[in-house]
């Protein structure tokens, strides 16, 4: 089989965003993110209301049919293929894709809230409240994707299980080159 697209998910900060960059290098496909296309609303959205952090927005006023109109959008990307696609629910965009390899990110939190101790929205918390933080995210992720797709996956969706994807990583053990190196090796040993 030709893989013809990735779809990737994985942990909150398991390093989705630098492994797009890092495959796209790689095999000069397109990139999506369906996380950036929230911030990037949340931007415009929150406007005057700086206090409404991504998070709450995501939760308390993101529409299920925002979300089934992205996710939609997203899966007909894929099946034109030549895309790298970071997805929280990427089992669920790619479903009956076989063209499509998916591919799960995970990593130890305290590893995580490391990794993001610098960044904008952390400024100021400990180690303690970023993994909170990253936790938190992580159940109103595995919350909203069951209430959603749960019915399309038998009943229960956790886009944590590892037996919807093709192949996971722990992050902590490679670096983003080896990771793609990786990740394109068994792309061509399935086919």
């Amino acid at each position: 089989m030709n893989y013809t697209s990735i779809a990737i998910s994985g942990l909150p900060g398991a390093g989705k965003s630098t492994l797009v960059k890092k495959l796209s290098d790689f095999l000069s496909w397109k990139t999506d993110s369906i996380g950036e296309m929230f911030r990037k609303k949340h931007e415009v959205w929150a406007i005057g209301r700086p206090e409404i952090t991504f998070e709450n927005y995501w939760a308390n006023h993101v529409t299920d049919k925002e979300i089934f109109q992205i996710n939609e959008e997203a899966r007909k990307s894929l099946i034109k293929g030549r895309l790298i696609l970071d997805s929280r629910y990427a089992p669920v965009n790619a479903k009956g894709l076989e063209n499509t390899f998916l591919l799960f990110l995970t990593c130890p939190v305290e590893i995580r809230a490391e990794r993001h101790k610098n960044k904008k929205q952390y400024l100021g918390k400990n180690e303690d409240e970023i993994i909170e933080h990253l936790n938190m995210r992580e159940q109103e992720e595995l919350r909203r994707g069951q209430e959603l797709y749960g019915k399309v996956f038998g009943g229960t969706f956790d886009y944590r299980n590892e037996k919807l994807y093709n192949l996971t990583i722990d992050t902590s053990k490679l670096f983003p080159n080896q990771e793609a190196e990786l990740i394109l090796k068994e792309m061509n040993t399935r086919q």
